[in-house]
């Protein structure tokens, strides 16, 4: 199937050839009568002669389209800048929203802590240390041991 497409194509671009090869050839690509009088005249100066064959029209029909492409460009170009930045921007915001969220966690058991063990501790609802109340040493140290074991990076 592969063989037959290749030689399909093979064809297809033999025939555009030869195409193209007739039209070059037999076209005028200048009305000959516009040559004829351009020939006659005394005005030969550069302008005068591309007013005369139509080569300024061509010009600007080829500069035009070629403004339209920059405009066109220029508008998807941006499109494209803005979406990328505001994907870039999204991203961005969502990693550092997770750090201070994780920060401020962390700051706001540092300060809550101490006061909700020693709470519990007076309490006599947890049983970590002995019958005594707890003091400012361990609370301390439970806090440490806490923050070691509950920091997750």
């Amino acid at each position: 199937m592969r063989r037959g497409w290749v030689v399909f194509f093979l064809g297809l671009h033999i025939v555009t050839a030869i195409f193209l090869l007739s039209l070059i050839l037999d076209f005028h690509f200048v009305d000959p009568s516009l040559l004829n009088d351009l020939r006659k005249s005394s005005d030969r100066d550069v302008l005068n002669v591309a007013v005369q064959i139509g080569r300024l029209d061509f010009v600007s029909a080829i500069l035009a389209m070629f403004g339209i492409l920059t405009g066109l460009a220029a508008i998807f170009g941006f499109i494209e800048v803005r979406n990328r930045a505001e994907d870039r921007a999204r991203i961005t915001a969502i990693e550092i929203a997770g750090k201070i969220a994780r920060s401020e966690a962390r700051e706001e058991v540092r300060r809550s802590l101490p006061a909700i063990v020693a709470r519990e501790m007076l309490s006599g609802r947890a049983k970590f240390f002995s019958e005594e109340s707890a003091s400012d040493s361990d609370t301390q140290n439970l806090m440490s041991k806490l923050d070691e074991g509950g920091e997750s990076k």
